[in-house]
């Protein structure tokens, strides 16, 4: 990897020169300082090139937000300290350091063996002039459409729900009302799931900049109505997949002016308003009292609260020999879905005993484990795929299973326009990579296995197909 002297790698030295002054003073953990380092590298790298390196860009973000942000505050403003013994702590920043590692290291080799320059141009031309590739782009962008506003019933659905019941409460009774109780809502729930699967179809065609622009404003307005049903985590995810897309088709079509530096700017402005919008809200939809708090205090409060899947990792290591034994947590996606029915296998929903003991979910498993009644009662702990890579697989485990991210990061970036439905596998599935530093390891396989995502490409594939065929005998 060649280092570029650029005002921005300047700028990132510096900051890593007073972090590291600064750790030494305040006394922090080595380690985490090497994992903090870590992931301001990667950043400093994917940022180096970013028009290449955007969802490895935004994967160190959510990676910082979700799994470093919070114990950033606490090692270097001594912020709400939470206590954990040496061993514990160690363990996490241990495992934070493989994970960056495993994913940067991967991804700069694949990345170095590919030849995207010189696909680029080839890449665009294939995309526009193949017949099947057009017809998949305006079925997909029709079905988006169709099945928006069945997102958009869901989304107020839950948003009533909430206001009428709480917020804790959506986990267990909406939840069982969703998938057993009411015929209606269980059919617009899985139509709206056909949304997300459209979305990332559509974008794998690689449009233009002025066919994307309705679908992403509708896609963003769906984002932000999903934040009056508590749902923080679909608009964060949306709005880092738009950032995704507009910046990879900056690499792919740069005459149209997609992307420039410059907006980074403006992104950095609007973060601090966005963190104080989004711990105020968090604050009222849980019915807490919001008069009092500063600015300040609302956009710390926003970053500590992300922050709070490093306690997963910590938890999962600290309570090992607690959480139900139910084989491999990788294999979570043989629990739901099309594969969980073919093979016989039961799918539990909601916060129930048996989803925590035979769901084979350790995101269930463990917030039962710690919580136990208040995991009934309808919290939870989350997971993260660090965590359930080390329970699993060890140490060499969350290194290795790291840079399987890594490698398949570099496969979204460089994918060549003659494997569509390859590129468009990958573009569904961008948002479950993104989330994974508080999701789990094999979610992008559990939501390609989904009935709607299978049923969605049938429909989207075969109409095209269809349609081809009929053009090609007239």
């Amino acid at each position: 990897m060649r280092v570029r002297l650029t005002k921005m790698n300047i700028f990132g030295a510096i900051v890593i020169l007073v972090l590291l002054i600064a750790g030494l003073i305040l006394g922090a953990n080595p380690l985490y300082c090497l994992a903090l380092i870590a992931n301001l590298l990667l950043l400093l790298y994917s940022y180096d090139r970013i028009e290449n390196r955007s969802l490895l860009f935004t994967f160190g973000v959510a990676y910082f937000t979700f799994l470093l942000g919070r114990e950033f505050l606490e090692v270097y403003f001594q912020y709400r300290i939470e206590n954990y013994s040496a061993n514990i702590n160690n363990h996490t920043y241990l495992c934070l350091i493989l994970g960056t590692l495993g994913v940067w290291i991967t991804y700069a080799v694949f990345e170095r063996r590919s030849n995207n320059r010189k696909i680029e141009s080839k890449q665009n031309s294939i995309v526009l002039d193949d017949p099947l590739g057009i017809r998949v782009r305006k079925i997909s962008k029709w079905l988006f459409f169709a099945s928006m506003p069945f997102g958009l019933i869901t989304r107020f659905a839950i948003a009533w729900f909430v206001r009428r019941a709480s917020y804790t409460e959506y986990y267990i009774d909406f939840v069982n009302v969703l998938y057993g109780g009411n015929a209606v809502l269980y059919i617009v729930g899985r139509l709206e799931n056909v949304m997300p699967v459209a979305l990332g179809i559509f974008f794998s065609t690689l449009p233009s900049k002025r066919e994307s622009k309705p679908v992403m404003l509708t896609y963003f307005l769906y984002c932000v109505i999903s934040l009056g049903a508590g749902n923080r985590g679909t608009f964060v995810l949306g709005v880092l997949y738009l950032f995704v897309f507009i910046v990879h088709m900056q690499g792919k079509r740069p005459e149209e002016q997609w992307f420039e530096k410059k907006m980074m700017i403006y992104a950095i402005i609007l973060i601090p308003i966005i963190a104080v919008a989004g711990s105020l809200y968090n604050l009222m939809r849980l019915n807490m009292e919001t008069a009092g708090i500063s600015l300040l205090d609302a956009f710390i409060n926003f970053f500590y609260d992300q922050g709070v899947t490093i306690t997963v990792i910590k938890h999962g290591y600290e309570l090992e020999d607690m959480i139900p034994k139910q084989g491999p947590y990788l294999l979570e996606f043989l629990h739901s879905g099309t594969l969980a029915r073919l093979l016989g296998i039961p799918v539990y929903h909601g916060n129930t005993v048996e989803h925590a003991l035979y769901g084979g979910s350790f995101t269930h498993s463990l917030a039962y484990t710690v919580m136990m009644s208040g995991y009934l009662a309808g919290r939870g702990t989350g997971t993260s795929y660090i965590a359930e890579l080390y329970y699993d697989l060890g140490y060499p485990g969350v290194f290795f299973g790291s840079a399987v991210y890594g490698w398949l990061f570099s496969k979204i970036q460089n994918s060549r326009a003659n494997k569509l439905f390859v590129r468009s596998l990958i573009f569904v599935l961008v948002t479950q990579f993104l989330w994974a530093p508080r999701g789990s390891y094999t979610a992008f396989i559990s939501f390609l296995s989904a009935p709607t995502t299978i049923a969605s490409y049938i429909l989207i594939w075969g109409l095209a197909k269809l349609i081809q065929s009929k053009y090609r005998n007239s």
